[in-house]
């Protein structure tokens, strides 16, 4: 692969940068769980992408298109632009997702598309936004996580930029197509990851049998909190976990609390002690 396509200068600043948030996939795992299109369930008390479209304005990010289809007003989000797409799902098939939105990709500046189902900390955004590498990037967890429980590794969010624009769409219509025979099958975020790091069409099929890789680069980890959400056990998991983190948290602060007050309490007698021994020796 030429590293020129893939890498490039430092890039600095939120400048021309583009946010594209995707929720127009057709959420058929979520199965319309709670009567709430997973982009749109809250999480301590604010939908996940209202959260979303809020960190990245206070990271300095304010082109932010919201991908969605027609007819919910939910998809409206203050600070963001609602896109509603020509999908296009019996020719792209998974990958549609991310081709449907190609109008909006940046020829300017940077582009930043976000999975719109994924629950992101301040911490990952950050990390996104503030990025200079002028590469290809893939924002992902390669392995499963011990903070979430999640048994397998997640896509989060991409990032390219202009000279990227080619390499990007042939990957897309490339997967989508081995998708269409046959050769795979799944065709989103991974399969486009390795189709944009250079394996072949073998490659790729022997990833898709085994269900696993070695990444090649052009990936930045992000292993906290942040989640997507495909089913709703995905979802009832993360809650309960996040619970009794926070139960654990409190406990501990609380422990912490109860030792510095009994310290306290000794030192505190101590010194009394101490103080009534003085008064009797002055006597």
């Amino acid at each position: 692969m030429d590293e020129s396509v893939l890498g490039g200068v430092a890039f600095s600043g939120t400048r021309d940068v583009r946010a594209i948030i995707l929720c127009a996939g057709e959420a058929t795992r979520w199965d319309n769980y709670m009567n709430t299109p997973k982009h749109l369930i809250e999480i301590e008390g604010e939908k996940i992408l209202d959260r979303t479209v809020r960190l990245l304005r206070s990271n300095g990010v304010d082109d932010i298109y919201v991908v969605a289809r027609d007819g919910d007003d939910r998809y409206r989000v203050s600070g963001s632009k609602l896109y509603v797409p020509a999908l296009n799902y019996e020719e792209n098939a998974d990958a549609d997702k991310f081709l449907s939105s190609k109008s909006l990709w940046n020829t300017c500046g940077r582009t930043i598309v976000i999975y719109g189902d994924c629950y992101f900390t301040e911490a990952a955004v950050a990390t996104i936004v503030a990025e200079s590498r002028e590469e290809w990037l893939l924002f992902c967890r390669p392995t499963p996580s011990v903070i979430t429980g999640t048994p397998w590794g997640e896509c989060f969010a991409q990032s390219f930029y202009p000279q990227h624009l080619s390499l990007h769409e042939e990957a897309l219509h490339r997967i989508a197509r081995l998708y269409k025979s046959g050769v795979i099958k799944r065709c989103g975020g991974w399969e486009h990851y390795n189709a944009i790091v250079g394996r072949g069409d073998d490659e790729l099929e022997q990833c898709d049998a085994q269900g696993s890789y070695e990444m090649r680069g052009n990936f930045v980890e992000i292993n906290d909190w942040t989640e997507d959400f495909d089913f709703p056990e995905d979802y009832i998991g993360w809650v309960k976990r996040r619970a009794l983190n926070r139960i654990k948290e409190e406990n501990s602060v609380g422990s912490s609390v109860r030792d510095f007050l009994v310290r306290g309490e000794a030192v505190l007698r101590l010194y009394l002690l101490r103080l009534r021994r003085a008064v009797r020796w002055a006597h």
